[in-house]
């Protein structure tokens, strides 16, 4: 008897918990899955501007995908930013930092690249290998100074609040 009533303390403690896990979950507010999933089981994500996201394995080492094929003249050999250690999002401008160094074939004019500027709406993905550029580049879209973030500070707070300032009725 006393088997049982343990068992049975158990059972309801644990639907208990389960009952209070799902009722504290994050507030979305996009109906669109794009702006409102923070990830898999086996890895986590935050959305920036459509189509773009920054994704992790494990929460430590980030990554953005690119979308838009490259001209020769452009970013071609690169198909995302790996090791992303700062990201701003800024009117609609996506920007990126990263201090990973890939392989590259300098014989072919191809460079390492460490600032990212993506532009969604223009299909503009491209690069600069030093931070003058990157800031006289940015200006152009009105940007002076980039508000950085780290990944998993910005990742802490989607998952939090559900809300990132870039997404779509967020407040």
């Amino acid at each position: 008897m006393h088997k049982k009533s343990f068992f049975a303390l158990m059972l309801f403690v644990g639907i208990l918990l389960l009952i209070i896990a799902c009722s504290t979950t994050t507030r979305h507010y996009s109906d669109d899955p794009f702006y409102s999933s923070v990830g898999d089981w086996d890895s986590t994500r935050f959305p920036l501007v459509k189509p773009y996201e920054a994704a992790s394995p494990d929460g430590n080492i980030w990554g953005v995908g690119l979308h838009t094929l490259q001209s020769p003249e452009g970013i071609y050999w690169y198909f995302g930013i790996g090791d992303v250690q700062k990201i701003a999002v800024m009117n609609d401008v996506i920007l990126v930092y990263t201090q990973d160094k890939p392989y590259v074939d300098k014989e072919a004019g191809q460079k390492v690249l460490y600032w990212f500027v993506i532009i969604p709406d223009k299909k503009i993905e491209t690069g600069f290998d030093n931070e003058d550029d990157f800031l006289k580049y940015i200006q152009e879209y009105g940007i002076t100074k980039p508000a950085w973030e780290t990944p998993k500070d910005i990742f802490q707070r989607f998952q939090e609040t559900g809300c990132l300032e870039w997404i779509p009725d967020c407040q």
